[in-house]
């Protein structure tokens, strides 16, 4: 058995103690399959309900919730087999291939918020999840593919079955903290946008989309931290830091389950009309069809504008 510590801690794979080490890989494996379980509710959830799926961000919650399950399957069934050096090179590989693609798949959903409430002119992107399935699935193929070219012999070893030493640092940990300190800004601009934008979105504060974009930001930041806690684990600290890693990692498939589904009302209302034979229910949101998060004008908003406008109308006729 090995935790999943292993895969971010910043001075690489480290060997603790007999009891922590047999605690920290029962931490990793319980919250392990505690995610398979959310995430693969997620994925049951959004390719069920269509009316779930209108958007770019459903697309890119299912697509991340892929990437992690594969993660945490191939940790799973293979992290902890080294007795055989070809089959462990092959797990490391994946674990590194597939813990790039899930950072990668919490970037693309930060810079589909940045479309929708930072850029000035959020235009009309062609065949945008296309383009983000290319970026997000192949830039860490890439990567994997250069370095085993390069480094094969540092892919497993008689304890674990990661990428160590100097290749670790420069192409997994080095590639995922930029990616998470990229998503931390755009976060922080994303919030700060949404604050400017109060007077507009006020009448729709309580609407699915902006309690939609609100999770986002929240689950996004807080998948992050859970990273960060592997950069910090160093020297004496990494004690510490290995089990706060253990712990909220493995767990992020039944974060990203209960904050996409269990809080989402619109999840919980097709839940139970389908439940209770209702069949499958269809509602449209105001959200931008390109990125899922709310328009930077809401249509009640224009409604009462084209109303205010039609009744000056009427009273200037009527006048003439």
């Amino acid at each position: 058995m090995t935790n999943f510590a292993v895969l971010f801690s910043a001075s690489g794979p480290k060997t603790h103690d007999s009891g922590h080490a047999m605690a920290l890989s029962i931490i990793s494996y319980v919250g392990c399959a505690i995610s398979l379980v959310g995430l693969a509710l997620t994925l049951m959830t959004y390719a069920l309900f269509r009316t779930l799926r209108k958007t770019n961000q459903q697309p890119i919650l299912m697509s991340l919730c892929v990437a992690l399950m594969l993660l945490l399957i191939v940790f799973i069934a293979g992290a902890a087999r080294t007795e055989n050096l070809i089959g462990c090179r092959i797990v490391a590989v994946l674990l590194h291939y597939f813990a790039l693609a899930t950072v990668m798949w919490m970037g693309v959903e930060g810079y589909n918020m940045y479309l929708s409430f930072v850029k000035v002119m959020a235009t009309y992107q062609s065949k945008f999840m296309l383009k983000a399935s290319a970026v997000a699935w192949g830039v860490p193929a890439i990567i994997v593919i250069i370095t085993v070219s390069a480094v094969t012999s540092y892919y497993g070893n008689e304890d674990v079955c990661v990428l160590h030493g100097v290749p670790f640092q420069a192409a997994q940990f080095a590639p995922i903290l930029l990616i998470i300190l990229v998503n931390f800004v755009i976060f922080i601009l994303a919030i700060r946008a949404l604050g400017r934008s109060g007077a507009l979105v006020s009448a729709e504060k309580k609407s699915t989309s902006y309690h939609r974009a609100r999770t986002s930001i929240a689950i996004l930041l807080l998948l992050g931290l859970t990273w960060v806690f592997g950069a910090l684990a160093v020297s004496r600290a990494q004690l510490v830091f290995d089990y706060l890693f253990s712990i909220f990692n493995s767990l992020q498939g039944f974060l990203i389950f209960y904050f996409h589904c269990i809080r989402h009302q619109e999840v919980r209302n097709q839940w139970k009309s389908l439940l209770l034979g209702k069949g499958l229910r269809f509602r449209q949101t105001e959200t931008d069809y390109r990125t899922g998060y709310p328009n930077r004008i809401p249509g009640e908003i224009i409604m009462k504008l084209v109303r205010r406008r039609c009744r000056c109308r009427w009273r200037s006729n009527r006048g003439n």
